[in-house]
This record gives structure tokens, C-alpha cells and sequence, in this order.
């Protein structure tokens, strides 16, 4: 919540404290008074922020991505940014559904304004493909982590963070489709290359390894992997 709504949930909430209140409470003093009327500012603050469902950082980037598409069209470079800045808080809210249309928009705007092998394009199909995969739609997410792979390794090179994250991600995306034998292999190789660039205590390398460690044991290959018996 912001400081403006905060101060109007205060405001609303000291007069429902003031006027509302039984009268036995004046008796118990200005401090059980008080107490009452923050108890009530607390209630009314968590009604306004049901009220009003997103937060004013997701209301403002919405507001400003309005604005710079009136002013410059959807193609123009700063509205893309925006949309997809839009799109990632969205995300972070838990709210992927609304950041794909986001998303989907950008990346089709990239490719005609931008290009398909701009930086800009290739992280608007990749952070396509992570929210298909969060949705689990692997369907739509393989091919665009496919694309956005190929295109990092040529563009960027193998040994980019990016492209690292992006090829375990791939790896995620095989798995969740069924694809046991892609999966395998890109697992295998992500983990290897992150353990060589980022070193094997790093965050991402502990997750991917973790996560083939349960892989295998769904898929009762546990024995057959090189990495799956440290994963376990």
C-alpha cells in the first residue's frame, strides 16, 4: 500500500474509532481509545488493499505503459521495455495469467520493431517460455526456450549466465513435457556447465541438481545418472 492510502485508512479508520466506538470506551481512557481506533485503521487498510487488488507499483507501471502507447504506438523500444516490466511484476505476484498476454504481445512486437537476434527479443521469448512453463505449458514453452537457446549460444556464447539459465530452464521444460531422453541429456550438460562457469555452490547449479535428483527418482534412472546419485 502506499502512503497516500495509508493515511486515508488512518484517517478512516481514527473516525470510525471516534464515533462508532460504545461510549463505556471513554471511560477506559484515551489510550484504550486510541488502541481501538489503530485496531479499526488496520481493519480498514486490509479491506482497502482487497479493495483495490494489485499493488500501486503494478497500478503504476500499468498507468505508464497506457500513457507511452498513446504517445509513441506499441512498437516503439520503451513501450516494449515497459510492457514486460509490467509483465515481470505481474509474475512476481503470482499472477502469470495476466503476464503472458503481457508477454506474448511483446515478444510478437520485438520481432517486428526489433528484430529476432536483438538481446531485447531473445529475453522477451525466454521469459515467454519461463512463464509457459510455470503455467505448465511445456507445449508452447520447449520451442521458445529452443529458439531463445540457439539464439543466446550464437549471440551471447555458451558460457553467458543467461544462456546457462536459459538451457537449464530448457532442461525444466523437457521434463515437464514427458521428453525423459531430451531431458536427460540437457540436464546433464546444463549441470555441468554451470558447475564449470558458476561453480557448484552456486544457487542456480544446488537447484538444477536438486531438481534432476527428483527427476531420476520419478523416473527410477537414480543408478544410470552421472549426476543423479550427488542430486540424491
Amino acid at each position: 500500500m502506499g502512503l497516500r492510502t495509508l493515511g486515508i485508512a488512518a484517517l478512516v479508520g481514527l473516525f470510525l474509532g471516534l464515533v462508532l466506538l460504545p461510549p463505556g470506551w471513554a471511560q477506559l481512557g484515551m489510550g484504550a481509545l486510541v488502541a481501538a481506533a489503530v485496531l479499526l485503521t488496520a481493519a480498514v487498510g486490509c479491506l482497502m488493499l482487497v479493495l483495490l487488488g494489485q499493488p500501486p507499483s503494478a497500478r503504476r507501471l500499468r498507468d505508464r505503459l497506457a500513457r507511452l502507447e498513446c504517445r509513441r504506438g506499441p512498437a516503439d523500444p520503451e513501450v516494449l521495455s515497459a510492457r514486460r516490466e509490467l509483465a515481470r511484476v505481474y509474475v512476481q505476484q503470482g499472477r502469470v495469467g495476466s503476464a503472458v498476454p503481457l508477454m506474448e504481445h511483446a515478444v510478437h512486437d520485438s520481432l517486428y520493431a526489433l528484430g529476432p537476434n536483438r538481446p531485447e527479443t531473445l529475453d522477451a521469448r525466454r521469459e515467454l517460455g519461463s512463464a509457459y512453463l510455470l503455467l505448465h505449458r511445456p507445449d508452447h514453452a520447449v520451442p521458445l526456450l529452443e529458439e531463445a537457446m540457439a539464439e543466446l549460444e550464437r549471440v551471447a556464447g555458451p558460457d553467458d549466465p543467461v544462456t546457462l539459465l536459459t538451457r537449464a530452464e530448457l532442461a525444466d521444460a523437457y521434463a515437464c513435457a514427458g521428453r525423459r531422453g531430451e531431458a536427460r541429456v540437457c540436464y546433464e550438460f546444463a549441470i555441468g556447465e554451470l558447475t564449470r562457469v558458476l561453480g557448484p555452490g552456486h544457487p542456480e547449479t544446488r537447484r538444477l541438481l536438486g531438481q534432476y535428483g527428483d527427476q531420476c527418482r520419478d523416473w527410477r534412472l537414480l543408478g544410470t545418472s552421472s549426476f543423479g546419485a550427488e542430486a540424491a
